[in-house]
């Protein structure tokens, strides 16, 4: 029997000598392939170990191979990180472009103005003020400034050289004679404030504790890494009036203040008794009979309102008349009226209140004026509003003042004695 192997599944066959080279179909994976005779003896077992060989150089060389690629790997990356900048340092510079040196930093200004570099300039030019030294002076000073500053013409850079000495000299003369300079010069700065003068130049405002209220505006020009002095001027500070303890009010001011609202106009003529044009201050509530006053007798009081209220004629007359004689005991009965009509914006509303306003007057003597859409000059509706709701607020604040003390009412008010109620015949 001869031997076969199908070359895509590898299965081996034992078949007739007869039958290889010829097209078969493997029974296994279905594919046709030729039947190639298998090596058989000496060759097949030399084929086996070259087989073999190979797989076994393969299984060594495998793991080398993995392990010689990542240490290559490796290498790489360990290179590609040294070439890598660090975080936040700026790329190596070209041995072209060469980076500048770093810019010195500014001093810092200090906080107080008195240690300021210009104050070491001052500090020398009232040294030589006081020792009279016109060359040291002229050393602390900037003629130009000075000579501008005065408005001489022609222009400082149109003077020669021996004009500009000059003017140096006499500056200097001039600046240790001034009773400005010299003052400053003999009392030493305590303190100071930085700004600017109207030409823009620094300016320090120095005081002294020895002279409290003189203020010294010093201005100065930049001079290189230095400062010269550029004008002196002072100023004498008027001592702040200690301010006016308020007036305590008296006992009037506060009673006023306590009891009343005070109006912006005198419309209407709301006026209290005073005649001044402000109102009781009160609110609108229920108010408690008078002492001593029956149920019957409110009743009566009570059909007497009703019939005063009404549009009558004579009857309404005489209710009216007999309120007025009767006198205290009305009013508590007439305010609960309008505690019972609320305030809106209804005209027959308004007629009614308005009507009960005019009786209290008549009752009681007293001005009020509730304001009637056809009675008043105030335009502003809502003026117009908060007048009415302070009209009848004042009269609870009046009785709120008044009730108890009837007597004392109607002597200011100028109200008549009360005539003697008349005996009804049985």
């Amino acid at each position: 029997m001869a031997t076969t192997r199908c070359p895509h599944c590898q299965t081996t066959y034992k078949l007739p000598p007869e039958r290889l080279q010829q097209e078969l179909r493997c029974p296994k994976c279905g594919h046709s392939f030729t039947a190639a005779p298998l090596p058989t003896g000496p060759a097949r077992l030399a084929g086996h170990e070259k087989s073999a060989t190979a797989m076994a150089r393969r299984k060594t060389k495998g793991p080398w191979l993995a392990l010689g690629i990542l240490v290559g790997l490796a290498v790489v990356s360990y290179g590609l990180v040294q070439m890598m900048p660090e975080r936040g340092s700026a790329p190596p510079a070209s041995p072209q472009a060469q980076a500048p040196p770093p810019a010195a930093a500014p001093s810092p200004r200090p906080a107080d103005p008195l240690q300021h570099p210009a104050m070491q300039r001052l500090q020398l030019l009232r040294g030589a003020i006081r020792n009279y030294n016109s060359a040291s002076i002229s050393q602390q000073l900037d003629a130009a400034a000075w000579y501008q500053d005065s408005g001489l013409q022609p222009r400082w850079t149109a003077l020669a050289s021996d004009q500009r000495a000059q003017y140096r000299t006499d500056l200097a003369r001039r600046v240790s004679e001034d009773p400005v300079c010299r003052e400053l010069a003999e009392n030493e700065p305590t303190s100071a404030a930085e700004g600017n003068d109207a030409a823009g130049r620094l300016q320090l405002l120095v005081r002294s504790a020895a002279v409290p209220k003189r203020l010294w505006r010093v201005s100065f020009v930049a001079d290189g890494d230095g400062w010269l002095v550029a004008a002196i001027e002072s100023a004498q500070e008027e001592a702040a009036a200690p301010a006016e303890a308020a007036a305590e009010p008296t006992a009037e001011q506060k009673f006023a203040a306590e009891h009343f609202v005070v109006l912006d106009d005198e419309e209407e003529g709301v006026q209290d008794e005073d005649g001044e044009a402000r109102i009781f201050k009160g609110s609108i509530h229920k108010v408690e009979p008078v002492a001593g006053t029956t149920p019957q007798r409110e009743k009566e009081i009570e059909d007497l309102i009703t019939r005063a209220l009404s549009d009558a004629g004579r009857p309404a007359i005489l209710a009216r008349e007999e309120l007025a004689r009767i006198g205290e005991p009305a009013v508590p009965l007439l305010l609960n009226r309008l505690v019972d009509l609320p305030l809106s914006d209804d005209p027959a509303r308004l007629e009614q209140i308005a009507n009960v306003d005019s009786l209290l007057q008549h009752v009681t003597w007293r001005q009020s004026g509730f304001p009637l859409p056809s009675r008043t000059n105030i335009e502003d509706p809502v003026k117009l509003a908060e007048r009415r709701r302070l009209t009848l607020q004042g009269w609870f604040g009046w009785w709120d003042f008044y009730a108890g003390h009837w007597d004392v009412w109607r002597k200011k008010a100028g109200m008549p004695e009360p005539e003697p109620e008349r005996r009804r015949r049985p």
